[in-house]
């Protein structure tokens, strides 16, 4: 597994789950220019607020909210409201969201509607899924996601 760290940043490659990318930054104060990703961006917020421009709209990411984003849809990010910002990325390629969406029996393909969600039902199932536990036992040697 590769693994960078950047002032408050970190950043590791799971080549066992699609080189799936885990990201965590630490009370941050960043602006992302606008860009996109070639998998999905799932994001869940710490502390602080965080901030995007998406779909045509800006949206407001309070503290336990998850940030959900499809691929190849452009965005910003940013540290909102002048507080740092600290939150947990994933990064999986449509294959590995379709695998995923195949395990737990969903149709079709995966699109988020919402570009943040607030139900601790959703968040719960981010960090208590079973890939997700798979990610944290895989990961655990830097321990991006589970810290």
């Amino acid at each position: 597994m590769g693994n960078r760290v950047h002032q408050n940043t970190r950043f590791a490659c799971l080549p066992e789950f699609d080189n799936l990318e885990l990201f965590r930054a630490e009370a941050i104060h960043y602006h992302y220019a606008r860009h996109s990703h070639a998998g999905y961006a799932i994001g869940v917020i710490e502390s602080g607020v965080g901030g995007n421009s998406y779909r045509g709209t800006t949206y407001l990411a309070p503290p336990r909210s998850v940030v959900l984003m499809n691929p190849e849809e452009a965005h910003t990010g940013y540290s909102a409201e002048g507080l740092p910002l600290t939150y947990r990325m994933l990064y999986p390629s449509v294959a590995l969201m379709q695998q995923l969406a195949d395990e737990l029996e969903g149709s079709g393909f995966p699109h988020f509607k919402e570009a943040v969600v607030q139900q601790q039902f959703q968040i719960q199932i981010l960090t208590k899924s079973r890939a997700s536990r798979r990610i944290k036992r895989t990961s655990n040697r830097e321990a991006i996601w589970s810290q």
